[in-house]
């Protein structure tokens, strides 16, 4: 299966917006979904060992959890931001 940036960018999209819903809604994270990502970009290397894949979907469900307490960090309005860009 041969797909094209566009595709696989989309594919990829999905498939983690399907991974953050399953973490939000306190599931645990499918091996089987994992491996559906892995099979989308190529083949699954290391990952086709249970155990590695099992380590792999781990660190995906602490990576969204992470993410998810970030974005509901609390932050003051008033608060300075710490970087600026300026564009020249």
């Amino acid at each position: 299966m041969t797909l094209s940036r566009r595709e696989f960018t989309a594919l990829v999209s999905a498939s983690a917006v399907r991974l953050s819903s399953q973490n939000i809604e306190g599931e645990r994270l499918s091996t089987e979904s994992v491996g559906a990502m892995l099979d989308a970009q190529g083949g699954r290397g290391l990952f086709a060992d249970s155990e590695w894949l099992d380590l792999l979907r781990h660190a995906i469900e602490l990576n969204a959890q992470t993410r998810a307490s970030l974005r509901h960090y609390a932050l003051s309005a008033a608060a300075e931001p710490t970087i600026t860009f300026v564009r020249y």
